[in-house]
């Protein structure tokens, strides 16, 4: 080998040269292949997308065939939606189709130019073809619009004058005429244009015979219906032109050429895609071959390079890295000549391994907990360093946080203790606010630690007269007997009492305790004032004396607990209120007692007059009973209408109830009496006038009776008529005529 290529550093040079000249071939022979294979792909998915926008062709036709009667911007507009979609799609066909064309896969593949020319050709006759649909159904129209409109609306005219003509063929007809029609607009049958036909001579010759003619309406009727048949056939003509059937007509003629289109595009991807498939398996074999002999000459490049006398240091340092990589800090170095190419190698992984050795040893400092060994880092690229620095910063910061946290534990942990310890003192003793008070107080100042104590609790209630009453106080393990009442808003007491916050003195006057305090004359150095709320409501305070400063947990601790006692205080206080109200109620339910047992003296009084009621109802109703079957009577309602009648009448008169309810009184009448019942009649009887009427009356052929009507207004509690009586009874007396009393 050429002597400058002895050197490991020329030598590796060169195989880096032919590994990226090898990389930079086979690259660039793989992009050219992909370059290839992704343009006969496209190709392939350019035939695809005109095969999906053929059908998006069909889709258009099938809209406006479905639709076009049901969007009137499809009469006054020329770009409706329908038209839209079909130029897009096909323009979008047509230029994929001109970018087919111009390509050499195609140009050099005579079966594919011809397939591409027939389907541009079967394109443009589809597009005519469609047009024409357009225009057909345009002119056709629908409802109000185009012949269809013309039509319905000179049909609606022709109605409207046959109107005049009440012969019943002409009605008929008339009706006929207009469900076929109907019928015609839904099956667009040409046999109904010649029943039309027939229909129109049929009217017309009814009314050349019909009387009292009109000669210029019919005239004018005939001409119309004329007009009538000439639009009936046009409308057929353009039926029958665009096709009454999918096989017949311009609809036919799209359904045969987009069958056409589809077997050309078919067509045209069979014969790229055997095209395709021989390219690219030609150029496959060729980049494959150029690969494997690229291949084969760096391995032969490759295995020149290199010698065993290479591999001896590299296995050195391989080993001594593998032991490195294991965990391991090998004792000794690696040994290489100096004038060794490795040996710059060797060395550089020496100097790792002692950095790692320092670096562990400062680990194993950390991992004893000695915080005060300190190491340097090698440069500002030593990032095992300065993590290790870091893991330093932080292992004391997280012993700090350690502290914090047990102080902070270990003041939750001394509020808790003391809230479920008082809990149970307030428990126990929240019926008795006496001792509540004495064992409250002197239970809080010791686990306070503090000197003395002193709960006071509002007295009075109403807010002009509210005090503060020193309930309880405690020092030195003792209960002081102290009596003392503070104003509200009076000394310190007073003022936490009125502003419902605590209040905190460390600077105590020396005068203080025997002036304004309820706790004696010990001179404490810290003073706390706590107010026992609930729901904005005070209810005491409390004062304690420490000769030490409260903390922060301590004061948290007082206010829940001073909280934790306003609810006691508000318990015992309510049940002291739910006694007395318990001691009122048991009088209350004596009283109740006492006037349940008088109202039972009213109810059996009430009972014996509601007894004597239903006995005299009874008589009343035997007494009317007894009336009605000895005598007629009528009901009638303040209308004059009757509501009921007896059987008695009934059967006299000879009908029925139903027959006679709801008639008026001139039914049961005779004719004479019925001029002398007049509107004024009842309007007396609704005044609460009695009124009589004596009258003759025919049953039969051969019977007459002379009959007295007794009509009397019936009353309600308020001697309001509700209803009109009439009592008849049959009189002996010979009356001519009927009179009125």
């Amino acid at each position: 080998m050429n002597k400058k290529f002895k050197s490991l550093k020329n030598r590796i040079l060169l195989l880096i040269f032919t590994i990226i000249l090898f990389t930079i071939i086979t690259v660039g022979l793989s992009i050219f292949y992909h370059y290839y294979s992704n343009n006969l792909k496209i190709l392939v998915l350019t035939l695809k997308n005109i095969e999906k926008e053929i059908i998006q062709l069909e889709n258009s036709k099938q809209d406006l065939m479905l639709n076009f009667n049901k969007v009137s911007v499809f009469f006054i507009s020329d770009n409706t939606r329908f038209e839209n979609n079909f130029r897009t799609s096909l323009n979008n066909i047509q230029t994929k189709v001109d970018s087919l064309s111009g390509l050499n896969i195609i140009q050099n593949n005579i079966k594919a130019n011809e397939q591409i020319k027939s389907f541009q050709e079967d394109l443009r006759n589809y597009t005519e073809n469609f047009n024409e649909l357009v225009l057909a159904y345009k002119e056709k129209g629908f409802n109000s619009k185009g012949l269809t409109g013309d039509w319905q609306d000179l049909s609606t005219q022709l109605i409207d004058k046959l109107s005049f003509f009440k012969e019943e063929p002409v009605y008929a007809n008339i009706i006929r005429l207009k469900n076929i029609e109907k019928d015609y607009l839904l099956s667009r049958d040409p046999k109904l244009i010649n029943e039309l036909s027939y229909l129109s001579n049929d009217i017309q010759s009814t009314l050349l015979l019909a009387e009292d003619k009109d000669s210029v309406l019919i005239h004018d009727i005939s001409n119309g219906f004329d007009k009538y048949l000439e639009i009936a056939k046009q409308l057929s003509g353009i039926d029958e032109r665009v096709g009454i059937s999918s096989k017949t007509g311009l609809i036919s003629n799209l359904n045969n050429i987009h069958i056409k289109l589809k077997d050309s595009i078919s067509g045209l991807s069979l014969i790229l895609e055997e095209s395709i498939d021989s390219k690219q398996t030609w150029l496959f074999l060729i980049l494959l071959s150029i690969i494997i002999i690229l291949l084969t000459g760096f391995i032969f490049i490759l295995q020149k390079m290199f010698r065993i006398s290479i591999f001896q240091p590299l296995t050195k340092i391989s080993k001594y890295l593998s032991l490195l990589k294991s965990g391991k800090l090998p004792d000794d170095k690696i040994e290489l000549n100096i004038n060794n190419e490795f040996y710059p190698l060797s060395e550089s992984i020496n100097v790792l391994a002692n950095n790692c050795k320092v670096k562990m040893k400062y680990a194993h400092d950390l991992n004893e907990g000695l915080l005060d060994t300190k190491i340097d880092i090698l440069s500002e690229d030593d990032l095992l360093g300065k993590e290790l620095i870091q893991l330093h910063e932080n292992i004391q910061k997280s012993v700090e946080e350690q502290k914090k946290y047990n102080e902070d534990n270990t003041r939750r942990r001394y509020i808790n203790e003391g809230l479920a310890r008082f809990a149970e003192i307030l428990r126990i003793n929240s019926n008795n606010i006496e001792k509540l008070s004495d064992i409250f107080i002197k239970e809080i100042v010791k686990y306070l630690n503090a000197l003395q104590g002193g709960l006071f609790l509002v007295k009075n209630q109403d807010e002009e007269n509210k005090t503060l009453e020193l309930k309880s106080a405690f020092a030195y393990d003792r209960k002081k007997y102290i009596d003392k009442e503070i104003l509200m808003g009076e000394g310190l007491i007073g003022t936490c009492a009125i502003e419902k916050k605590t209040i905190i003195m460390t600077e105590i006057p020396e005068e203080y305790i025997s002036i304004t305090s309820g706790l004696g004359d010990t001179p404490p150095g810290n003073i706390i004032l706590l107010p026992v709320i609930q729901e904005d409501t005070v209810f005491g305070v409390i004062e304690i004396a420490s000769l030490n400063q409260f903390q922060k947990h301590e004061i948290e601790f007082g206010e829940q607990v001073a909280a934790s006692l306003a609810s006691t205080v508000t318990t015992a206080s309510n049940n002291e209120k739910t006694s007395q109200l318990l001691a009122k109620s048991q009088v209350q339910a004596q009283e109740m007692l006492e006037q349940e047992e008088e109202m039972r003296q009213n109810m059996e009084e009430l009972k014996a007059t509601q007894e004597e009621s239903v006995r005299r109802e009874e008589e009343y109703k035997g007494i009317i009973g007894a009336v009605k079957e000895s005598v007629f009577t009528v009901e009638y309602d303040l209308e004059g209408k009757i509501t009921d009648i007896n059987e008695k009448l009934l059967t006299f008169l000879g009908k029925t109830k139903k027959e006679l309810i709801g008639k008026k009184h001139t039914a049961l009448s005779s004719q004479d009496s019925k001029k002398d019942i007049k509107a004024s009649f009842w309007d007396d009887l609704k005044k609460g006038k009695q009124k009589k009427i004596i009258e003759k009356i025919k049953i039969g052929k051969n019977r007459e009776y002379i009959l007295m009507h007794n009509f009397s207004p019936v009353l309600n509690n308020n001697k309001v008529p509700v209803k009109f009586l009439n009592i008849i009874v049959e009189i002996t007396a010979e009356e001519d005529k009927s009179t009125t009393v």
